[in-house]
Order: structure tokens, then C-alpha cells, then sequence
């Protein structure tokens, strides 16, 4: 462990700038894979013995909350999953001139979300019909939707973002490497979503 964090220590030193946290990370992974500990190159051999299965533990009296955090990598289209509501007009009108030919249309739309309760500027909004699961988290109280969030942490311009952010707006990579962080200011570097 020590041979690792004087690792990540030295690399800091070596890549001082505007992303050495993230490079004395990758550095320190590099290293990990390389180590013994880490493989285990012997062949595997079948045997005819039986595995002794693990018992599974009881579970405890104590209420446990999670945040769970569905990365969802690929081909969602998320301005597609959850839209304002056709009875939202102006928000309606502005999205399906927005998304032209691929915004939703009517018949996709039947999974109602209640938004009353939001300070959002329509009482309602549509969930995609191909994703049903997502309602029924919601309606059932054990799950929020979170809209129009992202990287940035204050306001920029295309002439200053590179200096007030760590974020390179143009690659795939590392927003997502960003979005898995959820750490704008670089403040834990390599903690994972909220620490």
C-alpha cells in the first residue's frame, strides 16, 4: 500500500498543473494491475470436488439507504426519456422544435409523471413508454429524476472554460470519466459519485 501512495504522491509532483490529480491516478492503477497480487496467472484445473457453497448472513434490524447511480453507457437518448408533457405547452411546444423529427410523439408519451409537488415550470411530465421501470420508481417514492444537470460548476464562455474548469467539454472519454465522479471542483479526485 505505502509503495503505491508515494506513487500517487510523486506523480502529483510530477504532473502539477490543471489535471494531476486525474494522471497520478491513472499512474497508481497502472501500477496496481502490474502487481503480483493482482493476477493470478496459475492454470486453473478442473476437479471433481464439490464447492462448499458460502452460507449468506442475516440480515441486520438497522434500515440501510443507499444512493444508487445507473450509469446508463450507450445508446440512451436522455432528452428522449423524460420530456415535458403535451400539456405543457410552451416547454412542449420549445422541446419538439428542438428534437424535430426525433422528439416523442403523442402515443409514446402514456407514462404520466406528477410533478405538482417540483418547483418545475410543468405539473407534468412523460417518461418514455420503453421505460416503464423508471415510473414506477418514481411514482413508488424511491427515486428522483435529476434534468439538465452537468459538468460545469459555474457559468463560462468558449474563450475562459479551459482555465475556470478541470472539464474537457469535447471528449467522450473524459466527461464520463467526470459524470462517474461527480466531483466538478477536483476536490477527491478518484472518490466516486458524492465521495
Amino acid at each position: 500500500k505505502n509503495i503505491l501512495v508515494n506513487a500517487y504522491n510523486a506523480a502529483l509532483t510530477k504532473y502539477s498543473g490543471v489535471k494531476e490529480h486525474k494522471y497520478a491516478w491513472i499512474e497508481t492503477l497502472q501500477l496496481a494491475l502490474t502487481t503480483p497480487e493482482f493476477h493470478a496467472t496459475n492454470l486453473a484445473k478442473m476437479t471433481k470436488e464439490v464447492r462448499i457453497s458460502t452460507p449468506s448472513k442475516e440480515p441486520k434490524d438497522n434500515s440501510y439507504k443507499a444512493i444508487v447511480v445507473l450509469f446508463l453507457s450507450g445508446g440512451l437518448d436522455s432528452f428522449n426519456l423524460l420530456v415535458p408533457h403535451k400539456s405543457c405547452d410552451d416547454l412542449h411546444k420549445s422541446y419538439s422544435e428542438v428534437r424535430d423529427d426525433v422528439a416523442l410523439k403523442a402515443n409514446q408519451m402514456n407514462l404520466v409523471l406528477d410533478a405538482t409537488s417540483s418547483d418545475q415550470p410543468c405539473n407534468k411530465f412523460a417518461v418514455h413508454n420503453l421505460a416503464p421501470n423508471f415510473k414506477k420508481i418514481y411514482d413508488d417514492g424511491e427515486g428522483i429524476f435529476l434534468a439538465n444537470t452537468g459538468h460545469l460548476n459555474k457559468l463560462v464562455t468558449k474563450d475562459n472554460y479551459r482555465q475556470e474548469t478541470g472539464t474537457d467539454l469535447f471528449s467522450h472519454t473524459s466527461l464520463r470519466m467526470d459524470a462517474w465522479s461527480v466531483d466538478p471542483f477536483k476536490d477527491e479526485p478518484g472518490t466516486g459519485i458524492l465521495g
